[in-house]
């Protein structure tokens, strides 16, 4: 991404990507359940160099998810930074299942935000859910988490947790990590 490209996502006259651009830098294998977080960078040695790199790094979470129920599904989609000094001025999460987007999240700070944000921490916590029938079986999926203008620690406490609320359920529950596999 180019700097007028992320100069106009952040001034809001373009979305942040919403897959993965570039060639990778690093691939690891990793258990996850319902928390996607940027502080995953930080528990990996061979991530770790990339945690506080200037930019705007991209992280992909991908394999195989098991739906046990056919049916509605509705997943929610919560990002949240509770960390760190300085906080970006946009995010963006999308979770697909077989490359078809399910639910995408777009955070961008106001203008006024923004000013602020470069200077201190600014936390924030939005949600979007969305509903699809699946039937049961095992499903691609892969969760993608991009941040603008990272800075030191700007991603620091930035994680994305996905919940699920299944045929028969009241209420969106945690994923058990048992759901999700890898795919190597």
């Amino acid at each position: 991404m180019t700097e007028e490209e992320a100069k106009a996502i952040l001034a809001g006259k373009k979305d942040a990507p919403d897959s993965a651009e570039g060639a990778p830098l690093v691939s690891v294998p990793r258990k996850v359940g319902e928390v996607f977080s940027w502080g995953a960078l930080l528990e990996e040695t061979a991530t770790s160099s990339h945690a506080n790199a200037q930019g705007n790094l991209q992280l992909v979470w991908s394999g195989s998810f098991l739906v046990e129920k056919d049916g509605s599904h509705t997943f929610v989609l919560n990002l949240e930074r509770t960390a760190g000094e300085r906080g970006p001025g946009a995010c963006r999460a999308v979770f697909k299942l077989n490359q078809e987007p399910v639910v995408d999240l777009r955070m961008r700070a106001e203008i006024d935000m923004m000013f602020i944000g470069y200077n201190k921490y600014e936390p924030f916590n939005i949600s979007e859910q969305s509903e699809v029938e699946l039937a049961r079986g095992v499903y691609d999926f892969s969760m993608f988490l991009t941040c603008l203008d990272n800075r030191s620690d700007a991603m620091k406490g930035t994680i994305a947790t996905l919940r699920l609320m299944e045929p028969g359920d009241r209420a969106p529950q945690p994923i058990s990590s048992d759901r999700f596999g890898i795919s190597m």
